[in-house]
């Protein structure tokens, strides 16, 4: 006979409500906080569009991506986020 096994976790601080989004402004910095990168207004896409980024000559270690001034169709207070990240 098979056996079945039920599973139930239960992490409060991990679920978190989607939110639809107007727009948002993104920039990437490098480690001296001298930016590399700036869009801003940018419409979401459901991660069905890429964005190429050029990042000068000679660009290489850490780096930081800020995603900012996320303003949501719900409410029109700005969010933002960073992601740290390292260009080889």
């Amino acid at each position: 006979m098979e056996q079945l096994w039920e599973l139930e976790l239960n992490v409060p601080g991990s679920i978190k409500r989607l939110v639809p989004i107007k727009s948002f402004d993104m920039t990437v910095y490098d480690s001296h906080r001298n930016v590399l990168w700036n869009k801003v207004n940018l419409k979401p896409s459901a991660g069905l569009t890429l964005e190429k980024i050029v990042f000068p000559t000679g660009t290489t270690g850490e780096i930081t991506i800020s995603i900012h001034n996320i303003k949501s169709a719900l409410q029109d207070v700005p969010d933002s986020v960073d992601f740290a990240a390292k260009v080889p």
